[in-house]
Protein backbone atom coordinates (compact mmCIF):
# COMPACT_ATOMS: atom_id res chain seq x y z
CA UNK A 1 0.00 0.00 0.00
CA UNK A 2 1.33 3.41 -0.96
CA UNK A 3 1.98 6.06 0.13
CA UNK A 4 3.72 4.80 3.26
CA UNK A 5 1.46 6.74 5.64
CA UNK A 6 -1.76 5.38 4.06
CA UNK A 7 -3.93 2.87 5.93
CA UNK A 8 -2.86 -0.73 5.31
CA UNK A 9 -6.39 -2.00 5.99
CA UNK A 10 -7.65 -3.57 2.75
CA UNK A 11 -10.39 -5.97 1.76
CA UNK A 12 -9.34 -8.72 -0.68
CA UNK A 13 -11.64 -10.18 -3.33
CA UNK A 14 -11.56 -12.56 -6.27
CA UNK A 15 -13.67 -12.06 -9.39
CA UNK A 16 -14.27 -15.83 -9.49
CA UNK A 17 -13.72 -17.80 -6.28
CA UNK A 18 -14.06 -21.07 -8.24
CA UNK A 19 -10.86 -20.22 -10.15
CA UNK A 20 -8.86 -18.66 -7.30
CA UNK A 21 -9.53 -17.64 -3.71
CA UNK A 22 -7.75 -14.89 -1.80
CA UNK A 23 -7.32 -14.35 1.93
CA UNK A 24 -4.99 -11.81 3.51
CA UNK A 25 -3.36 -11.27 0.13
CA UNK A 26 -2.52 -14.96 -0.35
CA UNK A 27 -3.98 -16.33 -3.58
CA UNK A 28 -4.80 -20.03 -3.98
CA UNK A 29 -5.32 -21.31 -7.53
CA UNK A 30 -8.24 -23.77 -7.69
CA UNK A 31 -8.69 -24.42 -11.42
CA UNK A 32 -7.66 -23.05 -14.79
CA UNK A 33 -9.01 -19.73 -16.06
CA UNK A 34 -8.61 -15.99 -15.74
CA UNK A 35 -9.36 -14.16 -12.50
CA UNK A 36 -8.97 -10.64 -11.14
CA UNK A 37 -7.68 -10.24 -7.57
CA UNK A 38 -8.54 -6.87 -6.04
CA UNK A 39 -7.41 -5.08 -2.87
CA UNK A 40 -9.83 -2.32 -1.84
CA UNK A 41 -9.26 0.20 0.96
CA UNK A 42 -11.53 -0.45 3.95
CA UNK A 43 -11.62 3.31 4.59
CA UNK A 44 -12.45 4.48 1.07
CA UNK A 45 -13.84 1.95 -1.43
CA UNK A 46 -12.85 4.12 -4.41
CA UNK A 47 -9.19 3.39 -3.61
CA UNK A 48 -8.18 -0.02 -4.93
CA UNK A 49 -5.64 -1.99 -6.91
CA UNK A 50 -5.98 -5.21 -8.88
CA UNK A 51 -4.08 -7.79 -10.85
CA UNK A 52 -5.38 -10.15 -13.54
CA UNK A 53 -4.04 -13.69 -13.19
CA UNK A 54 -4.20 -16.52 -15.70
CA UNK A 55 -4.27 -19.89 -13.94
CA UNK A 56 -2.77 -22.65 -16.06
CA UNK A 57 -2.43 -26.35 -15.28
CA UNK A 58 0.82 -27.27 -13.58
CA UNK A 59 2.82 -30.43 -13.91
CA UNK A 60 1.30 -33.41 -12.17
CA UNK A 61 3.33 -34.41 -9.13
CA UNK A 62 5.58 -37.37 -9.88
CA UNK A 63 4.66 -40.67 -8.24
CA UNK A 64 7.43 -41.64 -5.86
CA UNK A 65 8.75 -45.18 -5.78
CA UNK A 66 7.57 -45.40 -2.17
CA UNK A 67 3.90 -44.84 -3.13
CA UNK A 68 4.13 -46.90 -6.33
CA UNK A 69 5.41 -49.97 -4.46
CA UNK A 70 3.10 -49.62 -1.43
CA UNK A 71 0.20 -52.07 -1.22
CA UNK A 72 -3.36 -50.72 -1.16
CA UNK A 73 -4.67 -50.63 2.42
CA UNK A 74 -7.86 -52.65 2.99
CA UNK A 75 -10.70 -51.01 4.93
CA UNK A 76 -10.26 -53.41 7.86
CA UNK A 77 -6.54 -52.64 8.00
CA UNK A 78 -7.25 -48.91 7.65
CA UNK A 79 -9.42 -48.95 10.77
CA UNK A 80 -6.65 -50.58 12.84
CA UNK A 81 -3.71 -48.67 11.33
CA UNK A 82 -1.89 -46.51 13.89
CA UNK A 83 -2.28 -42.74 13.87
CA UNK A 84 0.37 -41.09 11.69
CA UNK A 85 0.96 -44.18 9.53
CA UNK A 86 1.02 -43.93 5.75
CA UNK A 87 -1.93 -45.49 3.93
CA UNK A 88 -2.86 -45.94 0.26
CA UNK A 89 -6.53 -46.31 -0.67
CA UNK A 90 -8.57 -46.58 -3.87
CA UNK A 91 -12.13 -45.77 -4.89
CA UNK A 92 -14.54 -43.26 -6.39
CA UNK A 93 -14.61 -39.67 -5.10
CA UNK A 94 -18.03 -38.85 -3.63
CA UNK A 95 -19.47 -35.97 -1.62
CA UNK A 96 -16.69 -33.63 -2.75
CA UNK A 97 -16.86 -30.31 -0.91
CA UNK A 98 -14.41 -27.44 -1.16
CA UNK A 99 -13.16 -26.16 2.17
CA UNK A 100 -11.37 -22.89 2.90
CA UNK A 101 -7.87 -22.00 1.74
CA UNK A 102 -7.80 -24.20 -1.38
CA UNK A 103 -8.57 -27.45 0.42
CA UNK A 104 -11.12 -30.12 -0.45
CA UNK A 105 -12.82 -32.84 1.61
CA UNK A 106 -14.43 -35.94 0.14
CA UNK A 107 -15.16 -39.62 0.57
CA UNK A 108 -13.42 -42.31 -1.44
CA UNK A 109 -15.92 -45.16 -1.90
CA UNK A 110 -14.99 -48.71 -2.91
CA UNK A 111 -18.01 -51.03 -2.87
CA UNK A 112 -19.42 -51.04 0.67
CA UNK A 113 -16.31 -49.44 2.12
CA UNK A 114 -15.51 -45.76 2.42
CA UNK A 115 -12.67 -43.50 3.48
CA UNK A 116 -12.81 -39.83 4.47
CA UNK A 117 -10.11 -37.64 2.89
CA UNK A 118 -9.70 -34.36 4.76
CA UNK A 119 -8.11 -31.03 3.77
CA UNK A 120 -6.47 -32.13 0.52
CA UNK A 121 -4.66 -29.37 -1.40
CA UNK A 122 -6.89 -28.96 -4.45
CA UNK A 123 -4.34 -26.95 -6.44
CA UNK A 124 -1.77 -29.74 -6.19
CA UNK A 125 -4.14 -32.72 -6.06
CA UNK A 126 -7.45 -31.81 -7.76
CA UNK A 127 -10.35 -34.28 -7.58
CA UNK A 128 -13.68 -34.51 -9.36
CA UNK A 129 -16.79 -36.19 -8.06
CA UNK A 130 -17.43 -39.55 -9.73
CA UNK A 131 -13.83 -40.19 -10.83
CA UNK A 132 -11.71 -43.05 -9.48
CA UNK A 133 -8.45 -42.33 -7.64
CA UNK A 134 -5.61 -43.89 -5.74
CA UNK A 135 -4.80 -41.70 -2.74
CA UNK A 136 -1.86 -41.87 -0.37
CA UNK A 137 -1.58 -39.94 2.84
CA UNK A 138 -1.41 -40.08 6.60
CA UNK A 139 -4.00 -41.90 8.75
CA UNK A 140 -5.50 -39.73 11.50
CA UNK A 141 -8.28 -40.34 14.00
CA UNK A 142 -10.07 -37.14 14.96
CA UNK A 143 -13.06 -37.26 17.34
CA UNK A 144 -13.67 -40.88 16.39
CA UNK A 145 -13.54 -40.26 12.64
CA UNK A 146 -10.85 -42.13 10.72
CA UNK A 147 -9.39 -39.77 8.12
CA UNK A 148 -6.71 -39.59 5.46
CA UNK A 149 -4.80 -36.31 5.79
CA UNK A 150 -1.63 -34.76 4.40
CA UNK A 151 -2.23 -36.30 0.97
CA UNK A 152 1.10 -36.81 -0.80
CA UNK A 153 -0.01 -39.13 -3.61
CA UNK A 154 -2.97 -38.94 -6.01
CA UNK A 155 -3.37 -40.84 -9.27
CA UNK A 156 -6.53 -40.89 -11.37
CA UNK A 157 -7.48 -44.49 -12.21
CA UNK A 158 -9.23 -45.94 -15.26
CA UNK A 159 -10.66 -48.75 -13.13
CA UNK A 160 -14.36 -49.13 -12.36
CA UNK A 161 -15.36 -49.20 -8.69
CA UNK A 162 -18.84 -49.88 -7.35
CA UNK A 163 -20.37 -47.51 -4.85
CA UNK A 164 -22.84 -49.35 -2.62
CA UNK A 165 -25.02 -48.24 0.26
CA UNK A 166 -24.77 -50.35 3.41
CA UNK A 167 -27.80 -51.10 5.55
CA UNK A 168 -26.49 -52.01 9.01
CA UNK A 169 -29.61 -53.87 10.15
CA UNK A 170 -29.44 -55.23 13.66
CA UNK A 171 -26.29 -53.23 14.47
CA UNK A 172 -26.13 -51.11 17.61
CA UNK A 173 -24.78 -47.96 15.94
CA UNK A 174 -24.09 -46.39 19.34
CA UNK A 175 -21.54 -49.17 19.95
CA UNK A 176 -18.20 -47.99 18.48
CA UNK A 177 -16.92 -51.54 18.00
CA UNK A 178 -20.03 -52.73 16.13
CA UNK A 179 -20.29 -49.64 13.95
CA UNK A 180 -16.55 -49.24 13.24
CA UNK A 181 -16.61 -51.27 10.05
CA UNK A 182 -19.10 -48.79 8.57
CA UNK A 183 -16.91 -45.70 9.16
CA UNK A 184 -16.67 -43.69 5.96
CA UNK A 185 -19.22 -45.89 4.15
CA UNK A 186 -22.47 -44.79 2.54
CA UNK A 187 -25.14 -45.93 5.00
CA UNK A 188 -28.86 -46.08 4.29
CA UNK A 189 -31.19 -45.80 7.28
Amino acid sequence: VTPEDASKRVKWSSSDSLIASVSGGNVVALKTGEVTITATSKLLDTVYGYIVLTIEPGDKPAVSEEWASMAVTSHADFLTTADGSKVKIQGVATSVSEAKNGKVNYYLQNGDEGYYVYAQDISKYPVEEGKAYEVGGEKKVYQGLHEVMNVAHLVELDEEFEVNYVTPTGVDISNATESAKYLGSFVSV
